[in-house]
C-alpha cells in the first residue's frame, strides 16, 4: 500500500501531479490533512479507483461530501484518538480460530447488539464432527439469523455465517462459495485462506480477529489486510492455553489492536449498539432540535446525520443517548459545531418547483427582448439553485444571453458548486422537481451519469460565475436584471435584514425581478410590485418609498 500525505492542493501542478501519480494497480491510502475541498478532476480520478483507497481527512465538510458521492472516508479527529473509531467504516468482521476459541466465540456473539452487521466464524474442527457450532450461537442471540454455508450463499446483514468442517469459505461479489482445494497450514477451513479473500473483497469495511489456537493459520494473511486497508485484532495470549496461533500472529507486527475478549465485546458493543440507538432515536432527536434551535433537519441525508452524531457521541462519551441528547439540546456551542458546518448549505435542484413554473412565464415577458440578461444568485451554496436558472433559461432559449454570478460567503462550499457533483440519491429528488416544471422535457440531458453520482455538463456550466461575496459586509457587485436570494435572510435580524435589502435594491436594475424565499417577508420601504405573494416574485418600480 502507498501511502500519500497531501498538506496542499493551492495549484494546478500540485493537483495534476496527485493526479498522474494514482493509477489501477496500487493500492493508496491518501491522507487529506488541512484540505477543506478537492477539484472536480481529483474527484474524478479517484472514483475510477476508488476500491484501490484508503481515504483519510481531518476536515468534516469534505469527510461528508465524499461520503454524498459514494466514497468510503475515515474522519480523523486531530485533537484525540477514540478507540470506536478504529470500527468507524467496518461491516464485516470475521472471528478465527481453533483449540480453545468456542467460548471466546459464544462471549463475542452474545454480547453483539442489534446492527446490520455480517460476521463470519471460521473455527477448526473435526472433520466428521456434527456440525453443533449452529445450534449453539442460536441460544445466545436473537438478532441475528444463523447460516452454516454449505453451497453458494448471498451476504445478507444481521447474519452470522459459519464455515463449513470440510471446505474453505471465500467470497466474491457478496457471495460466499466453498472451495474444496488443499488444506492450508493442515486446516481445513483455512483461517488464511479465509481472511485473504475476505481482504481483497471487502477492503476496508473489513475487520479479522483472531482467537485462541494452535498452529499458525492466519498469520500470512494479515500483511495483505493491512495493505487493502482492513483492521486486525489479537486476543491476548495470557486468556488462552492454545496461545501459539495468536503468538504467530503478534509475532508478523500486522495488527491494530491486542485485546482480551471482553474488551473486544465492548468494543463491537459499543459501536454498533450507539449506531442503532442513534438510528432508531434519530427523528425524535431531529423533531427536538428543530423546537430548540428552529433548525429543521428532517430532510437531510440521514447517512449523514447519524455519523456525525455518532463521531460526536464518541468525542463527549456519554453514557446513553439520552445524555447525549441532554447534553446537544442544553449547550448551543455544542449543536453548532455538531450541525451547523454540516447542513446550512443543503438545497437541491428547482427547489419549490411552482416558483420555477412561475419563473418560465416571468423570463419569457420581461426578457424575451433583453440582448444580455445579468442574473444574481446570492447564497449560492452547493450550487443546485444557479444550475436550476442556467437550465431553465436554457429551456427558454434564453441562456445564450445570460450571466449568472453565484455568490456564497463560504469558499469550500464555492468548490463543491464549481465542480457541480451530486449524489445519484439526490439527483431522483433533482428529477422529479425538474419534471413538474418541465414535463416534457429530458433533464438527463444535462448531467453525466457515474456510477455514484452525476456531473453537470459544461455547457451549463459555462455562463456561471462563482465566486466569494458577503451579504453584511461587502458591497454591490454590478447590475442586475434578476436577483434570487432564498431562505437566507431568515437567518439575519431585522438591522441585518434592512442591509441586505439596501444592497439588492442597489443592485437591481428597473423593472428588475426579486426572488425571495417562501419564508421571509419583503421589506416594506421599497416601491417593488408583487408578481406573486406565494411564490415571493416581485418587480422593482420606480422610486424608494
Amino acid at each position: 500500500m502507498i501511502k500519500i500525505d497531501i498538506n496542499s492542493l493551492n495549484t494546478k501542478d500540485k493537483i495534476d501531479n496527485l493526479i498522474a501519480t494514482l493509477d489501477d494497480k496500487n493500492t493508496y491510502k491518501l491522507n487529506f490533512m488541512n484540505i477543506k475541498s478537492l477539484p472536480k478532476d481529483l474527484i474524478l480520478k479517484m472514483q475510477s479507483i476508488k476500491k484501490n483507497l484508503i481515504i483519510t481527512i481531518d476536515n468534516t465538510k469534505l469527510h461528508y461530501y465524499l461520503i454524498n458521492l459514494g466514497f468510503d472516508t475515515i474522519l480523523k479527529n486531530n485533537k484525540k484518538n477514540y478507540q470506536s473509531d478504529l470500527l468507524e467504516n467496518i461491516n464485516y468482521i470475521a472471528i478465527a480460530g481453533s483449540a480453545g476459541s468456542l467460548e471466546k466465540i459464544i462471549d463475542i456473539v452474545k454480547f453483539l447488539p442489534k446492527s446490520n452487521l455480517v460476521l463470519f466464524i471460521i473455527m477448526h474442527r473435526k472433520k466428521d464432527q456434527k456440525d453443533y457450532l449452529k445450534d449453539i450461537l442460536k441460544k445466545h442471540t436473537i438478532y441475528y439469523d444463523i447460516v452454516s454455508v454449505n453451497t453458494t450463499t448471498k451476504i445478507k446483514p444481521a447474519t452470522i455465517y459459519i464455515a463449513p468442517t470440510s471446505e474453505h469459505l471465500i467470497i466474491k461479489n457478496n457471495y460466499l462459495l466453498l472451495d474444496n482445494s488443499d488444506a492450508k497450514h493442515f486446516a481445513k477451513p483455512s483461517i488464511s485462506v479465509a481472511f485473504e479473500s475476505f481482504a481483497k473483497e471487502l477492503r476496508s469495511k473489513f475487520l479479522a480477529i483472531i482467537l485462541c489456537g494452535y498452529g499458525s493459520d492466519g498469520s500470512d494473511s494479515l500483511e495483505l489486510i493491512k495493505k487493502t486497508g482492513g483492521y486486525v485484532i489479537i486476543e491476548q495470549p495470557f486468556e488462552c492455553k492454545a496461545s501459539s496461533i495468536i503468538e504467530a500472529a503478534i509475532n508478523t507486527n500486522q495488527y491494530d489492536k491486542i485485546l482480551s475478549v471482553n474488551d473486544i465485546s465492548k468494543l463491537i458493543y459499543d459501536k454498533y449498539y450507539k449506531k442503532y440507538t442513534i438510528e432508531k432515536n434519530l427523528t425524535s432527536f431531529l423533531n427536538d432540535l428543530k423546537k430548540t434551535y428552529n433548525y429543521d433537519y428532517s430532510g437531510y441525508n440521514k447517512k449523514h446525520i447519524i455519523r456525525r452524531i455518532e463521531h460526536y457521541y464518541n468525542i463527549l462519551k456519554t453514557n446513553n443517548f439520552s445524555s447525549f441528547k441532554d447534553k446537544i439540546l442544553n449547550d448551543k456551542k455544542l449543536f453548532e459545531e455538531l450541525f451547523l458546518d454540516l447542513s446550512v448549505n443543503t438545497t437541491t435542484f428547482f427547489r419549490d418547483p411552482e416558483v420555477f413554473i412561475e419563473l418560465k412565464d416571468v423570463f419569457k415577458n420581461i426578457f424575451k427582448e433583453n440582448k444580455s440578461i445579468k442574473i444574481w444568485c446570492a447564497g449560492c451554496s452547493s450550487g443546485e439553485e444557479p444550475y436550476s436558472i442556467a437550465i431553465l433559461l436554457e429551456e427558454l432559449g434564453l441562456l445564450n444571453r445570460a450571466i449568472i454570478y453565484a455568490t456564497d460567503i463560504n469558499n469550500t462550499i464555492l468548490q463543491f458548486a464549481k465542480n457541480g457533483l451530486y449524489s445519484k440519491h439526490s439527483y431522483k429528488e433533482f428529477k422529479n422537481n425538474f419534471t413538474i416544471v418541465h414535463p416534457n422535457s429530458d433533464f438527463d440531458k444535462y448531467f453525466t451519469i457515474n456510477n455514484e453520482f452525476v456531473s453537470i455538463n459544461d455547457n451549463i456550466k459555462e455562463n456561471i460565475l462563482f465566486f466569494k461575496h458577503n451579504l453584511v459586509e461587502n458591497e454591490k457587485i454590478d447590475d442586475f436584471q434578476v436577483i434570487i436570494c432564498r431562505n437566507l435572510i431568515i437567518y439575519f435580524d431585522k438591522v441585518l435584514t434592512k442591509q441586505v435589502f439596501d444592497l439588492f435594491d442597489n443592485s437591481l436594475d428597473k423593472n428588475g425581478v426579486l426572488i425571495l424565499g417562501s419564508s421571509e417577508t419583503f421589506y416594506n420601504r421599497y416601491n417593488y410590485d408583487v408578481i406573486s405573494k406565494t411564490n415571493r416574485i416581485f418587480l422593482k418600480g420606480n422610486n424608494i418609498g
